[in-house]
């Protein structure tokens, strides 16, 4: 740790500013990564670059750049189921194949000040928490999460559309020290993550709207010819 320490304080101008920062590696085929950071002032060191002291001259992180994703699904599924299913944090390893566990460690479920611990596989193993910040069911939901040297806060709004069916929609921004993950950026693996959660939880609140509407019919169906029966008797 001294070590990338000494480096990044010979080779970049203004870098004695990490001096009160902590830092604790992960190392992982020969390459050098940041894996946590604890410091203040989110612009302080913009423009950092972090490159892998071992010699291969390997860009392996960027830091104090302020980053920014989007995306929306819209689903036939009410607020209020596309709630229940988005809420259901037991069924969020079928929506990504990154997830290993996903466990609530603090308070109760989507309360504030609750935690919800994941570990994740892929790309790579992390673990970090999302630390829920605000929570109004079937409106909007909120957390922050620490992980890779990078703070992200990430907001998921839940809007009925009208002609029925639910706008869902998310927002996130993040900045500190940003890794590269297996080659590719924070932010291309969390763009990509999200496409591919939303598409498939838009799936199944799909699935469970046209259930429910055709157990509506049936059931809509029904009272007519139970009554009728019972008037003829």
């Amino acid at each position: 740790m001294d070590r990338l320490f000494r480096h990044l304080v010979r080779n970049y101008a203004g870098v004695s500013r990490l001096a009160f920062l902590s830092f604790t590696t992960l190392v992982r085929q020969n390459e050098i990564c940041v894996h946590s950071l604890k410091g203040r002032g989110d612009r302080a060191y913009a423009g950092l670059r972090v490159i892998d002291p071992s010699g291969a001259g390997k860009q392996v992180a960027t830091m104090g750049r302020f980053e920014r994703f989007e995306y929306s699904v819209i689903t036939q599924a009410s607020p209020q189921v596309a709630w229940e299913l988005f809420s259901a944090w037991t069924r969020w390893p079928t929506f990504s194949d990154h997830y290993d566990t996903v466990r609530w460690t603090k308070g109760e479920p989507w309360q504030e000040g609750s935690r919800l611990r994941i570990t994740t596989r892929l790309p790579i193993p992390v673990k970090l928490d999302h630390a829920i910040i605000c929570c109004v069911p079937g409106e909007k939901v909120a957390w922050i999460d620490h992980a890779l040297g990078t703070s992200l806060e990430q907001w998921v709004f839940f809007e009925a559309q009208p002609g029925g069916g639910t706008l869902v929609r998310t927002w996130a921004e993040f900045t500190g020290l940003m890794p590269l993950i297996a080659g590719r950026t924070i932010k291309e693996v969390l763009t990509e993550f999200t496409h591919t959660w939303y598409n498939r939880y838009a799936t199944l609140c799909d699935r469970a709207a046209g259930e429910r509407l055709g157990t509506t019919k049936n059931a809509s169906q029904a009272v007519p010819r139970l009554a009728t029966r019972d008037l003829s008797a």
